[in-house]
């Protein structure tokens, strides 16, 4: 939905695919593929400055996601972690294709866990994909937000959290980072 139309990129998921099926095909002794979601860590600089300009700026998340529109997130150590558990028990990792996430999060929810924890204003700005550019967004970067609220990452929270690595949750993750969030 979409790309058809020309509206997302099909370079980039052809492009995501065809790696993913590269690695399933090259015949290794043992490979996963790890498919992270939303990294967290996208709201901290030095990403948030491009990906979300008017919090630095404003105190303000605006994107080109709708009001209601689920991100799923994951922290970037939490990949890692999965990584690591890759290499201590390969057998048990061979040939899957895992999904990662540990949470589904409105920007509203996610706005408030920052502000909570921060103790700074913080809101969620829901605009035009359009708008969203005009007001510093990248355009490639609104496009993945447009996307976002009609395909989404659709990760299987529940199948994540089998695999019995820790997953961190949102609200823990901001608590850990609190002193690296740039807020106006």
């Amino acid at each position: 939905m979409g790309i058809e139309e020309g509206r997302w990129s099909r370079s980039y998921w052809d492009s995501k695919s065809t790696v993913n099926e590269a690695v399933a095909a090259r015949g290794f002794s043992r490979f996963v593929i790890l498919k992270p979601a939303f990294m967290m860590d996208n709201l901290l600089p030095p990403k948030a400055p491009f990906m979300f300009p008017a919090l630095a700026a404003r105190g303000r998340i605006e994107t080109a996601l709708e009001p209601g529109t689920r991100l799923d997130l994951i922290a970037a150590d939490d990949v890692g972690a999965f990584v690591a558990a890759a290499f201590d028990n390969p057998d048990r990792f061979n040939g899957h294709s895992i999904d990662l996430a540990a949470e589904a999060l409105t920007m509203e929810e996610i706005a408030a866990k920052i502000a909570v924890v921060t103790g700074k204003s913080v809101t969620a700005v829901s605009l035009s994909e359009g708008d969203a550019v005009a007001s510093g967004v990248n355009p490639g970067v609104a496009s993945s937000q447009a996307w976002n609220n009609v395909e989404g990452y659709k990760v299987d929270l529940a199948a994540a959290r089998a695999w019995g690595v820790s997953i961190t949750p949102f609200d823990k993750w901001v608590a850990n980072h609190r002193d690296q969030f740039v807020i106006g």
